[in-house]
């Protein structure tokens, strides 16, 4: 059955109402039954369902901003047409629902499935009421409940489908000239109050934010909703609550809304602002029953009379049950008495990346006591450098060969640091120009170690880029000097497939290989965990220690480097796309590598005092260069991407 057969409804009021508080604080969420907007469901009386008939006809949901109301179509049965003329005539007034699967986050309602609404007698409780009944204690499951909403029918018979949408624009309407809408007595309320009271109401409202989105969901559970004769007779008395999964004796808690200020919680006022309440009046009436009396102005001046109380080293109350038990025993703020926290170690640790491979560079490497390297070889490789047969009579042909030579100059690296003098001087408990020394220099060398493996993975041009024709890294370095050694794996080799045959392509690519010999291999972590792993055909590690692995790729040593996860090459190919290269690893003798540094360039550490700012200045530098001085003295294991 679609929504035009409801054009012509019955009656039609709220089913269930957005934003009820009950006296532990617990709220349905407006849009808790959002998802239910549109569906047909039976219509009962006071929830039978042992006998056909009991089913009068069925409602259709739609969900508004201040709660889900239900559009009534009776049938034609007997039943049906006697509780048309009981709504007609006024004898019964109010909906009731049946809601399963009920999901709960602390205090708030989220989440449920309505599966039946009845036409109820009024409730007593002109209030937010829950009912439990016949539920076994704990378990929120299997249980069924009553809760009242506080509404009645808002239109009988004879509707018009078209006029229910306007129900819900309404709330933002001024119903009478006294009445004014939430937000408005809200603005001009906050302007009547000085900025200091505004920010008091403001921190307020905030507390109670950050208090309502604590707490863990709980899913299950059901429950049924009943809307209530504002009018009636107050019934002060509350069965457990079917959101409060524990398991309690069905004892009875009286509902309390005694203080004023308890109105003011964001579970209450904040939906009244954002929907649900056409005016502040009919707020009161349900927020503060016994204050219905109570003016606008009055409720302004006692805001206030609060505000000043809290200035003066009160507290702001927002409900009876909520301040903490007065302590009976003991000594109060015993905590005072507790000790200090006391740090385990006596300088922060870093949290860096391994840089062990920092290390092996640094001290490996050679160091030459001047900055400007040249590099002079004669090639001799050409057919004219051959030696040559000689005939009797013939003219003898004189040797030709190239000289090759390159020139790198020095770059300056630095770290710059400042801190304020007063901050120098309060850290008695630490040395702090020790530990910003020990990071200067972690992250110096490392800079350095990575400009000379890879480059420093700046883009070119950037304002702080090292430049690759100063300190040259070997990946990119010209192929005098570097081998690029192509690996093709098998289409769809695993990772440990890869690994296995990294090994055996390293070894043949020394087949060019012209360095002093006493290899390191740098290589992508992830590459040299699956090499750790590896297992012959019986399920045995192929690789006891690090040494057999170094074996077996033909290199003195393998080094984890961690800048060589996802390190790429590319190659700029003139008139055409770039072509791209994922690197596996980098191979070669560090004392094929020369950093030279001239004398006053050798890394040193300064400090100034900027006198203007109290500050105390902290500079570390040094002017080196750094390049391959022996062509084809490293190795680049690369595989070329396929095209796009």
């Amino acid at each position: 059955m679609g929504v035009e057969d409801f054009k012509n409804y019955d009656c039609a009021g709220l089913v269930t109402k957005y934003g009820v508080e009950c006296s532990d604080g617990r709220v349905i969420e407006r849009g808790s039954f959002s998802h239910m907007d549109g569906k047909v469901v039976p219509l009962v009386y006071q929830h039978q369902r042992k006998s056909p008939d009991a089913l009068i006809g069925k409602v259709l949901l739609k969900d508004y901003p201040d709660g889900v109301r239900g559009f009534t179509l009776f049938n034609s049965t007997k039943s049906g047409q006697h509780m048309k003329a009981c709504v007609e005539h006024g004898d019964i007034d109010s909906y009731s629902i049946f809601a399963t699967d009920l999901c709960e986050r602390g205090l708030n309602v989220k989440r449920g499935n309505i599966k039946e609404v009845s036409l109820v007698i009024s409730g007593a409780n002109p209030g937010a009421h829950i009912e439990q009944i016949s539920m076994a204690h704990g378990d929120a499951d299997d249980g069924e409940a009553i809760m009242y909403s506080g509404e009645k029918l808002e239109e009988t018979l004879g509707g018009s489908f078209d006029h229910a949408d306007d129900s819900s624009a309404s709330s933002e309407k001024v119903t009478s000239d006294d009445q004014k809408t939430i937000k408005e007595l809200y603005n001009s309320g906050m302007a009547k109050l000085s900025e200091e009271e505004q920010q008091a109401i403001m921190f307020v409202f905030g507390e109670m934010l950050d208090a309502e989105n604590e707490g863990e969901t709980k899913e299950g559970g059901t429950a049924e909703q009943s809307a209530i004769n504002e009018n009636e007779e107050e019934d002060p008395t509350m069965k457990n609550n079917v959101f409060e999964n524990q398991a309690a004796s069905a004892g009875v808690s009286e509902l309390q809304h005694s203080a004023v200020v308890s109105a003011f919680t964001l579970s209450s006022l904040k939906r009244a602002m954002d929907s649900g309440v056409p005016s502040f009046k009919r707020y009161l009436e349900h927020a503060i029953p016994e204050s219905k009396a109570l003016q606008h102005s009055g409720i302004l001046d006692e805001i206030k009379t609060t505000i000043e109380a809290a200035k003066m080293g009160g507290t702001l109350e927002h409900a009876d049950g909520d301040a903490p038990a007065e302590q009976t025993y003991g000594i109060k703020n015993i905590d005072v008495l507790f000790p200090d926290s006391k740090a385990i170690n006596d300088k922060p640790e870093f949290i860096n990346r391994r840089t062990e491979w920092v290390n092996e560079i640094l001290t490996k490497t050679s160091h030459r006591p001047f900055a400007r390297i040249k590099s002079l070889f004669a090639d001799i490789t050409a057919e004219e450098a051959r030696a040559k047969g000689y005939t009797k009579g013939d003219q003898k042909d004189d040797e030709v060969f190239e000289l090759l030579t390159r020139e790198t100059y020095p770059a300056t690296v630095y770290k710059e640091n400042r801190l304020d003098r007063d901050d120098i001087i309060d850290a008695t408990t630490i040395d702090v120009l020790a530990f910003l020394k020990e990071e200067m220099r972690i992250k110096y060398d490392e800079e350095v170690a990575r400009a000379m493996l890879m480059g420093d993975g700046r883009s070119a041009g950037t304002k702080h880029k090292i430049k690759e024709d100063q300190i040259r890294p070997v990946l990119t370095d010209a192929d005098l000097f570097t081998i690029k050694y192509e690996v093709a794996f098998a289409d769809g080799a695993s990772a440990a497939d890869k690994a296995d045959a990294l090994l055996d392509e390293s070894i043949l690519s020394f087949e060019d290989y012209r360095g002093t010999g006493n290899t390191v291999m740098f290589i992508d972590p992830a590459i040299y965990r699956q090499m750790m792993v590896l297992k012959d055909d019986i399920g045995n590690r192929k690789y006891k220690s690090p040494t057999e692995i170094a074996v077996a790729a033909g290199v003195g040593k393998i080094m984890p480097c961690p800048y060589m996860k996802n390190l790429t090459r590319t190659k700029k190919v003139e008139g055409s796309a770039d072509v791209v290269y994922d690197v596996h690893a980098i191979t070669l003798d560090l004392s094929d590598y020369v950093f030279g540094t001239d004398k006053g360039g050798a890394l040193s550490f300064f400090d100034d005092f900027d006198i203007n700012f109290n500050k105390m200045i902290y500079l570390m530098e040094g002017r080196m260069s750094g390049a391959l001085v022996k062509p084809y003295s490293a190795i680049v294991l690369e595989t070329q991407r396929a095209a796009g």
